[in-house]
């Protein structure tokens, strides 16, 4: 006896047997007839169907495609209420009446109220009776339930009423009527101006403007403006020719400086001007006036008299001059003196003052030397060379 395989058993058999049919064991281990031909299946891919190509027992692999599912309207016994090829899911049961809402998910879900109640269905309820044209209106101030509404007119009627709202050619037309009927606004015509009346009578035009000339409304028509030669402008340089009194002001304040002014006198038109100095940290050395000072020559003149005396200077011709003066007493160091002039006593130059001395020691000659408006030196020749002296210069 020779056996198929490697196995040490015989297989025993019992019943009839079919050619072709399959061989499968019965419960006492005997090798029986299976009643039919076993299944062939062909060799396939990962993912593919096996499927009946024919009549038989042999299974094909096949790979899936989209027209191998029919369509769903072709799924008996399902009916459609459209055309859609998709059918809606739902995630559970609503309740009747309510209606019905896409979540988030694409499910339908229940709205939780009924449609148009204005609690979560979103719609409007329509309102019992319309009336063709009306604007509608809702009901309360809550809910989606609208009323007959606001009735549309196409003209303005006098009074009027508040269930009504007119169209704008309604409004236009009731506006244009209102300007030109007669007690109203006049038509705007000719030049631009403005809307003017004497209490009885409006029209357009300039306004009246009074006899002082200060304002000017008829250069540009529609416009006014000041006349800056009548009304002074803060930052312009004004003219007066009126008589002004400032004796009401706190006070009156003069254009201020550091130093004693160097321009702004040098020609007639400067004549008159004042300036003030506000550093000079001395008495009678602050108020300057701008003076004609010789044959059409001007100058800056201190218009305060720097000291406690008034005692007047005037040239060989009696004319009043601006000098001033300074005195003083001394005594000779070595046979000579220096003396420096400072503040209100210092002179222009050394050529535009005056100085003599006395020995008061002995009958001594003193030798004057100006060196400058601010420096100048005394010396004698004889004498003691510690003289006492006194001096006086006088210039400006």
């Amino acid at each position: 006896m020779t056996f198929t395989g490697s196995g040490t058993k015989t297989a025993s058999s019992t019943g009839t047997l079919t050619s072709n049919d399959c061989a499968k064991w019965d419960a006492n281990g005997n090798a029986i007839d299976a009643g039919s031909p076993c299944s062939s299946v062909a060799s396939g891919t990962a993912g593919q169907f096996a499927f009946y190509s024919a009549t038989g027992s042999a299974l094909t692999a096949h790979t899936l495609a989209a027209t191998d599912i029919p369509a769903l309207n072709y799924q008996a016994p399902l009916t459609f209420t459209g055309t859609g090829a998709q059918t809606a899911s739902s995630t559970g049961k609503g309740a009747p009446s309510d209606c019905a809402m896409w979540d988030a998910n694409g499910n339908i879900v229940d709205a939780g109220a009924p449609c148009g109640s204005g609690s979560g269905g979103g719609g409007i309820s329509a309102p019992s009776s319309t009336t063709v044209g009306n604007v509608p209106q809702f009901s309360n101030t809550t809910g989606t339930a609208l009323s007959a509404g606001l009735g549309v007119v196409t003209t303005v009627g006098t009074p009027g009423a508040d269930t009504n709202v007119p169209t704008e050619k309604s409004v236009r037309t009731a506006i244009a009527a209102a300007v030109t009927a007669s007690g109203n606004l006049p038509a705007q015509t000719g030049s631009a101006g403005y809307l003017t009346t004497n209490g009885s009578v409006a029209g357009w035009g300039n306004i009246a403007t009074g006899a002082s000339g200060a304002l000017d409304c008829a250069t540009v028509p529609g416009v006014c403006d000041i006349v800056t030669a009548i009304v002074p402008l803060k930052p312009a340089a004004n003219a007066w020719t009126g008589a002004n009194d400032f004796s009401g002001a706190a006070f009156l304040r003069l254009v201020t400086g550091a130093g004693a002014p160097t321009t702004g006198c040098s020609a007639a038109a400067n004549a008159g001007s004042v300036y003030m100095r506000n550093d000079a940290q001395t008495t009678g050395a602050s108020l300057y006036v701008c003076s004609q000072t010789g044959s059409g020559t001007y100058s800056w003149e201190l218009a305060q008299v720097p000291r406690a005396s008034t005692l007047p200077v005037f040239n060989a011709a009696g004319n009043a001059m601006s000098d001033h003066m300074v005195s003083g007493r001394n005594s000779f160091f070595t046979s000579t003196a220096t003396i420096t002039f400072s503040g209100s006593a210092a002179f222009t130059s050394a050529n535009s003052y005056a100085c003599t001395a006395n020995d008061l020691s002995s009958a001594t000659a003193v030798l004057v030397t100006q060196t400058s408006g601010t420096s100048v030196t005394f010396s004698i020749t004889g004498g003691s060379s510690t003289d006492n002296f006194s001096y006086i210069c006088v210039g400006n």
